[in-house]
């Protein structure tokens, strides 16, 4: 019969070579009394909670408590949709002004320079609704659009030149105050 070898022989492929080092690697580990690095426990990160009630939160909820804390007012949902009225009713803008905004019931006030423009704003409602809910970024922000009686628009922020004279007493200002 064939007798057993006691030396070691030469690994016949790349597998075996890999097995031979790995076990190599665990062996020396169990020697130093490391735990060996595939164990399948699954390593959780600790939130440890200070004592002095620093823990971490979140984003929304730290702005949340600086809000409360400082006692700061949000700024109002309509704000938005007063800078951004001439785009809302694109032609009509000087004819056609805001006159106030309801959150709670989503109503939107208008007063028309005329009553052909009272008639161009019904005429328009659907789009004036979707256009300012675009403006508002919701799509229920304003649900209706109550029409004023007509009256007097504002008057543009800058006047033009042509319309107000310039006398040596008034001045007008190059940028509205």
């Amino acid at each position: 019969m064939t007798e057993a070898s006691t030396t070691p022989q030469a690994p016949s492929s790349g597998v075996d070579l890999a097995r031979q080092a790995l076990a190599a690697a665990r062996a020396s580990a169990r020697q130093r009394g490391d735990r060996p690095s595939g164990s399948r426990k699954a390593h959780r990160a600790r939130t440890t909670r200070q004592p002095d009630g620093r823990e971490p939160i979140g984003f929304a909820a730290l702005l949340a408590n600086l809000v409360i804390d400082r006692a700061w007012e949000l700024p109002a949902a309509g704000g938005s949709l007063v800078d951004e009225w001439p785009t809302v009713v694109t032609d009509l803008t000087g004819h056609v002004a805001l006159a106030g905004y309801d959150p709670d019931t989503g109503e939107l006030a208008v007063r028309p320079a005329s009553a052909p423009y009272a008639t161009a704003v019904r005429l328009r409602t659907r789009h004036l609704i979707d256009a300012a809910n675009q403006v508002m970024r919701s799509a229920t922000a304003v649900r209706t659009i109550r029409i004023l009686p007509p009256g007097t628009a504002p008057a543009p922020a800058v006047p033009h030149q042509a319309d107000t004279p310039r006398t040596a007493t008034t001045t007008v200002p190059a940028h509205p105050v």
